[in-house]
């Protein structure tokens, strides 16, 4: 008697079950490494940008920079360890023709001043990192309608292009309209000044007055008998600042990704070792040396 053929082949329960369970690990390993790489990806993405905008920005101060101009009538030159102010043929950014104008570099960070911060009720303005990289620009043009004291919060007096006038703290006076933003997710802005005879000095005076900037330094303003980078005591400095600009700068920008930036800011506050392990870990320094001719 011939076996029965009507029965059909088929899986049982347990290869079933095994069957789907093979899909299910290599269905999660699949999206595990897909996942990860599209992070990778992203934050590779983040971080071409904000150092690419950070070189862009040290390249478009270093063109500038190399342009500034200093004189014994009126032309000055300032400088702190995060901050520049100086006059040099420029333009606004703006496609406008280019003149002779104020410029100035600092970050969005509240000033030393006691009397409170840089940029009061601004929108420029960020009280822990990551900063923005600030240009003010003033040309001879501008007038007092747009003119902001960024040290004092207010309207000015005067127009903004004020050093012929005899203000020695004309670095805080700008057009509001011509205040723009050069990189972004910036960690620390540092400049050094270098003398003809290699001296490097964290500061820089072109006049011989004593109180500068002091929105910018604290009520001290500055002061003649500050070392040096190396704490040598050498003075009087105006022998080496009176009338002229520094022979050369070194520009160090530390950026951080947009990714980075964003981690940061969730954490709310600069302290605890989180900030400073992600800080650590993150943040990327650019560095270039800015020679100003004839100096």
């Amino acid at each position: 008697m011939k076996p029965c053929r009507n029965a059909k082949a088929a899986f049982t329960l347990v290869e079933l079950m095994a069957s789907i369970t093979i899909l299910a690990v290599m269905t999660f390993l699949l999206f595990s490494a897909f996942d990860q790489t599209s992070k990778a990806w992203l934050q590779g993405e983040a971080r071409v940008e904000t150092y690419s905008s950070a070189r862009a920005a040290l390249d478009y101060m270093s063109r500038e920079l190399a342009q500034a101009m200093v004189n014994s009538n009126s032309f000055q030159f300032f400088g702190t360890t995060n901050a520049v102010a100086f006059i040099a043929p420029s333009d606004d950014r703006l496609g406008e023709t280019v003149d002779v104008a104020e410029v100035v570099y600092r970050l969005s960070q509240p000033s030393a001043s006691a009397a409170g911060p840089q940029y009061p009720g601004d929108p420029f303005t960020n009280s822990i990192p990551p900063y923005r990289l600030m240009r003010r620009y003033s040309p001879y043009s501008e007038t007092q309608a747009n003119c902001r004291n960024y040290g004092l919060g207010t309207g000015c007096t005067a127009i903004p292009w004020d050093f012929y006038l005899g203000n020695v703290n004309w670095m805080e006076t700008s057009p509001s309209n011509r205040v723009g933003v050069l990189a972004e997710n910036i960690m620390s802005l540092s400049f050094v000044y270098v003398t003809t005879n290699n001296y490097q000095f964290l500061y820089w005076n072109s006049t011989n007055a004593a109180s500068i900037w002091q929105n910018e330094l604290g009520n001290g303003g500055i002061l003649f008998n500050k070392p040096d980078i190396a704490g040598a005591a050498l003075s009087p400095y105006y022998t080496y600042m009176t009338n002229h600009a520094p022979a050369g700068i070194y520009i160090t920008i530390g950026a951080v990704d947009s990714h980075t930036a964003a981690k940061l800011a969730s954490l709310g506050t600069t302290s605890g070792s989180a900030w400073n392990t992600i800080t650590n870990q993150a943040t990327k320094f650019f560095t270039t040396f800015v020679e100003i001719p004839n100096q």
